[in-house]
């Protein structure tokens, strides 16, 4: 039978009440806690708290869905004729009917945790629940590191069950091969979940045994292996590729120079096969390892022009999965000879004069715009990737952004680059890169799209988006930044009165060997560092790690400061 959902909701509330009891139970110790340690400990556990009550609250909500539509799974299935059809047939009856795209995915979704529970089922019915499983993967599908949607969830389960994860992880390589574009990436992004707890990280002593065995599979070179196979060491490539980037670890594949010309090697010679998914994996990897995702000139290999060429030419491939061709135009924008514009460009300082409440026409940006033009065989290569109607939004950003960097500007990049900055899944590194771009090309588009997110009220993120709307129009020379200005400082005010728990009271001596008495303002991540340095018993520079949100001479808080903080922040003192 399926699994009764309505026991499970039962427990989810149960352990629900519990972490709402610790919640409150940290959160007034916080309150009354004196020790800055113990502060830090307890806002951790608040976290940890809020956490889970968001994951089970997801749970519940999601089950109390669920369970009409595996009643009707039920109903269906025991409306069979059992004498004739076995559970196994049922299951396939079940998943053949015809229903809503929406009514398709549930059913999957279900059947793919019902074949866990479910040892006896026969192989050919568990490769038929997961072949239409796949089929039904959606395009928001595997799009992040941890299992985000329904489905993700429900896939990662089986391929990490006992009985089942080898034949799933079989059919997602199978499905990989066959499928093109999202489909594929979505496929593959799954398919990273086994691999997230498969594959050991890579650090200086274990390169070569880590390596070794993915790049002899991938280059194959006795033609013994199944395609499958070899995209499978693909893939491995790229996780172990991507995990020195997205984690930021210090040591790079740069720690074994020796190395990395054989791995460039056997990867541009998969690449010159030209096997659609085989290359799909292939540059895929090389992505990782010249860092072509993020915005820096890769210098560790120099490529030959003739390497260069090879890049050229897959993205001028039709025939070419559309993002197998977009990150040869990222890889071919950080690796050619010439430093490209973003790491020329002093972004940062110009948009700390801005942030400084100065005036600023990005002068330094400006002045490397159109170093190339049109004519250009890297321009008109990846300019065709941005042209062409079909391709996913998430080609032509990835083209946009190779054009940006090689320093070519038009109004055809602006939508793949607003698409980019917009993007809540992308790391900040590519937003902020798109957000220059756009500022470069300096369009009336630019400046409407940036005011209508300035004001769109769905706009919260981790990237705080429209404090990088507000910088880059008073950048542009928008006429209502004033407007913005005011609306920052009054937002920015209320930000900090919901932050109590992070300002902290200082009593200490100023320069002048004068008592005074500070409430900084502290962010979570500079927290620690700030401890240690009241610790260290050495003059510091507060605002080295925080905002002074009020001060005052004295070894008490005066009545002015009092009541500007009480006014602005609406702090008792």
């Amino acid at each position: 039978m399926l699994t009764d959902n309505q026991k499970q909701i039962d427990i989810l509330k149960k352990a629900l009440n519990v972490w709402q009891e610790n919640r409150g139970v940290y959160e007034y110790e916080l309150a009354i806690s004196g020790d800055p340690t113990m502060k830090i400990q307890l806002r951790a556990r608040i976290e940890e708290c809020r956490a889970e009550i968001d994951r089970i609250v997801q749970e519940i909500n999601f089950l109390s869905q669920v369970i009409p539509q595996e009643d009707k799974v039920k109903e269906e299935i025991n409306q069979e004729d059992f004498d004739t059809a076995n559970i196994d047939n049922a299951i396939r009856r079940m998943l053949s009917r015809e229903r809503s795209l929406e009514e398709t995915r549930d059913a999957v979704i279900t059947s793919l945790r019902y074949i866990i529970e479910q040892p006896d089922l026969t192989e050919d019915t568990v490769r038929f629940v997961l072949d239409t499983a796949i089929n039904n993967i959606g395009e928001n599908d595997g799009c992040t590191r941890l299992p985000n949607t329904e489905m993700d969830k429900a896939f990662d389960k089986v391929l990490h069950s006992s009985h089942c994860a080898e034949l799933c992880k079989d059919r997602l390589l199978k499905g990989y091969v066959n499928a093109n574009g999202e489909h594929r990436q979505a496929i593959a992004g799954i398919f990273f979940f086994k691999l997230a707890t498969d594959i050991e990280d890579i650090n200086p002593t274990n390169t070569e045994q880590v390596l070794i065995n993915p790049l002899r599979d991938l280059r194959d070179k006795n033609n013994q292996l199944s395609i499958e196979k070899r995209v499978e060491a693909g893939l491995q490539l790229v996780e172990t590729f991507f995990r020195l980037n997205s984690y930021k670890i210090d040591t790079k594949v740069d720690f074994l120079p020796t190395l990395v010309p054989e791995i460039i090697k056997v990867l541009i010679t998969v690449l010159k096969e030209g096997d659609n998914a085989i290359s799909h994996s292939a540059i895929w990897a090389l992505v990782w390892l010249t860092r072509a995702k993020y915005c820096h000139s890769y210098k560790t290999f120099e490529f030959f022009s003739s390497q260069l060429g090879i890049f050229r030419k897959i993205i001028e491939d039709n025939g070419q999965d559309p993002f197998t061709r977009s990150y040869a135009a990222l890889v071919l924008s950080v690796c050619i000879p010439k430093k490209h514009l973003f790491n020329q460009a002093n972004w940062v300082y110009e948009w700390a004069v801005i942030a400084d409440g100065g005036r600023t026409t990005l002068p330094n940006l400006k002045t490397f715009a159109r170093l190339v033009n049109s004519n250009d065989p890297n321009v008109k290569a990846i300019s065709n990737l941005i042209k062409t109607n079909d391709l996913p939004m998430r080609v032509k950003k990835s083209a946009a952004i190779s054009l940006g960097r090689l320093g070519y500007f038009n109004s055809e990049m602006i939508e793949p680059l607003l698409f980019a900055f917009l993007s809540k899944i992308l790391p900040s590194e590519e937003r902020d890169e798109a957000l220059v771009y756009l500022i470069i090309i300096d369009d009336l588009q630019v400046i409407l799209a940036l005011r209508d997110e300035m004001h769109s009220k769905n706009s919260k993120d981790y990237y705080d988006i429209k404090w990088h709307c507000f910088l880059a129009l008073n950048s542009l020379g928008d006429r209502s930044a004033s407007e913005y200005k005011r609306f920052f400082k009054d937002n920015k005010n209320k930000y900090l009165a919901q932050q109590g728990h992070q300002i902290h009271k200082i009593k200490a001596k100023d320069s002048t060997g004068r008592w005074a008495y500070y409430f900084i303002y502290v962010e979570s991540r500079n927290e620690q560092a700030f401890l240690n340095a009241l610790d260290s018993n050495q003059s510091i520079d507060l605002e080295d790690y925080g905002k002074i949100v009020g001060s005052c001479y004295g070894e008490q808080p005066n009545d002015e400061l009092r009541a500007l903080l009480k006014n602005t922040y609406g702090f008792d003192v």
